[in-house]
């Protein structure tokens, strides 16, 4: 891994929005200081979900302690914890590396992902308020003005703070913890897949036919939608046909995952 792979003075932290619900996954709860070996984790759980760390990168205990300016203990507890959350995978004397998960994982990981949207989303639109209607609308124009300013990669941001937000408001801690815990490897995986950096403008425009559907309460038409547009989405960043078993769920016009 080249020097400059971790030369980042100041990560950009994951969006905010669940800062109380996350303790093991881009924030820890409210008022508790992250240790040491938190913060190192963090950091490195932070450049792999951006890309700046890819699938198969060594990671070499020296090089972060220098770059981030600690001892190799923190380093070597916190690649323990981020290989116990299946971020990185350890090979004895060939070292450290960033994971590369299998095809199969990956469908899991996106049969997943849809299942839980489309419950959050389907609790939104039954008990969501104005209030958190207009925070969704926020993000959408924030991601619109990426798109604006030609930031693909803020874009991309904008993107998945839009769909963590859409689990936050679900106000099950339970569904939002289960869908940090599968949001790094699902940004990593998918991070050079053009089902999230291609029509830009259609993504916003999705968000906005969700928000359609959420305000007017169609509870079941945006669950739908939510698990649909994932499905479909996804399956076709991975290559592979949305299996037959869950083939009787696409009944709807999706929303883009």
């Amino acid at each position: 891994m080249a020097a400059q792979d971790l030369d980042r003075t100041a990560p950009r932290p994951f969006p905010d929005i669940t800062s109380s619900l996350s303790p093991e996954v881009g924030q820890l709860p409210a008022g508790m200081a992250p240790s040491m070996v938190e913060r190192v984790a963090l950091r490195i759980e932070s450049d792999i979900a951006d890309g700046a760390l890819l699938p198969g990168t060594r990671l070499i205990e020296t090089l972060i302690a220098e770059r981030l300016g600690v001892s190799r203990i923190p380093v070597r507890e916190a690649l323990k914890s981020l290989e116990a959350r299946g971020l990185v995978i350890n090979r004895g004397r060939r070292g450290t590396y960033v994971a590369r998960p299998l095809a199969d994982e990956l469908e899991q990981l996106v049969v997943m992902r849809a299942t839980l949207e489309g419950l959050a989303g389907r609790i939104l639109a039954t008990e969501g308020s104005e209030d958190d209607f207009a925070g969704l609308d926020r993000l959408n124009e924030a991601m619109r003005a990426t798109i604006g300013a030609g930031d693909p990669k803020a874009c991309l941001d904008a993107h998945w703070a839009f769909h963590e937000a859409v689990c936050a408001l679900s106000g099950n801690r339970f569904l939002v913890a289960s869908w940090l815990s599968m949001r790094t490897l699902i940004r990593m995986a998918f991070q050079t897949q053009p089902i999230f950096g291609g029509d830009l403008v259609r993504e916003t425009a999705s968000h906005d036919r969700l928000m359609t559907l959420v305000r007017s309460r169609q509870a079941a038409a945006v669950e739908a939608n939510l698990r649909n547009g994932i499905l479909r989405s996804g399956f076709k960043a991975l290559g592979r046909p949305v299996p037959a078993a869950l083939a009787p769920l696409l009944t709807e016009e999706p929303v883009d995952g």
